[in-house]
């Protein structure tokens, strides 16, 4: 029987009980087999509305039922990631003795590495790590995708750490002077402005605030909500104002943790790292640039 505190060193095992287990992997099933059966195409035109909110839903629940009931073999893979080991698959009868295979064999069966997955938060800005536990994920579970769309994804993936180059993660060319990073950063700005006028805050001050964070000029940061219109639609801008707005109407802390001071600080931080590399990449490519 595993201690209290065994049960806490390992985060996808700390349920008060099996029963509340259970209880919880009982509502996700019963939520799957009410988003099939009222979405089905025998029912005609009326399953369909709301169908591709309900294949969503599905896939986020299927997503967490995953979670719930294998939630420590995706922290297992977190570890393994984490220490640059994937899964070791099974030999033939030739290799199973094989003393490089007991080495492999004995790193990747211990308990620490689903332990350790906690840490994964503070490895999130290494690609390296990023890409071996997708790979490790895609291999172990991808879901409904056809395999065929699967193992390309995969070796394009492990190709990146010989070197190679895969048409799978070729960057589009385009006429965009800005890349979408730096487009969304800018963005927020918008949503940033939209909480604070929301919260009583003048335009004039809201605008002038962001753009200090940003580090940029209030007649810049007008330019952008202008340009981003066009960039992505009005749509796009009128649903991040609203998510601004009922931010700034509710209760609690919520939407100081999205467009507080603290927030726009990150944001604004981020932003001028993100120009900072831009410039430092253009001048490279200036310096590399062959003679005219």
């Amino acid at each position: 029987m595993p201690t209290k505190r065994m049960a806490s060193e390992y985060r996808s095992r700390n349920w008060k009980s099996e029963a509340s287990r259970k209880k919880y992997l009982a509502s996700l099933l019963n939520r799957l087999s009410e988003l099939e059966r009222r979405s089905h195409p025998k029912d005609g035109p009326s399953s369909a509305k709301g169908k591709d909110l309900a294949a969503f839903d599905a896939l986020e629940t299927a997503g967490e039922l995953v979670r719930t009931v294998a939630g420590w073999a995706i922290d297992h893979q977190a570890g393994l990631a984490l220490k640059g080991l994937s899964f070791v698959p099974l030999q033939p009868q030739q290799t199973k003795k094989h003393l490089d295979y007991k080495a492999q064999r004995d790193a990747v069966d211990d308990h620490k590495h689903e332990r350790n997955a906690v840490n994964l938060a503070h490895a999130i800005d290494d690609p390296r790590v990023i890409r071996r536990l997708l790979v490790n994920l895609l291999r172990a579970n991808s879901g409904a995708f056809p395999i065929a769309m699967v193992q390309p994804v995969i070796e394009a993936f492990e190709g990146l750490e010989f070197g190679e180059r895969s048409r799978l993660f070729t960057v589009v060319k385009t006429r965009r002077n800005a890349g979408l990073h730096k487009l969304r950063q800018e963005l927020r700005t918008i949503a940033f402005i939209a909480y604070r006028r929301a919260k009583g805050v003048t335009r004039l001050r809201a605008t002038e605030d962001v753009a200090q964070a940003f580090g940029v000029s209030h007649e810049t940061v007008i330019s952008w909500g202008k340009r981003l219109r066009v960039t992505f639609g009005q749509l796009e801008i009128s649903r991040t104002l609203a998510f601004a707005q009922n931010a700034a109407s509710q209760r609690g802390t919520h939407g100081e943790l999205l467009y507080g001071d603290d927030a726009l600080k990150v944001a604004g931080k981020n932003y001028q790292v993100i120009m900072r590399n831009a410039k430092a990449k253009a001048s490279v490519k200036r310096k590399n640039a062959p003679p005219t």
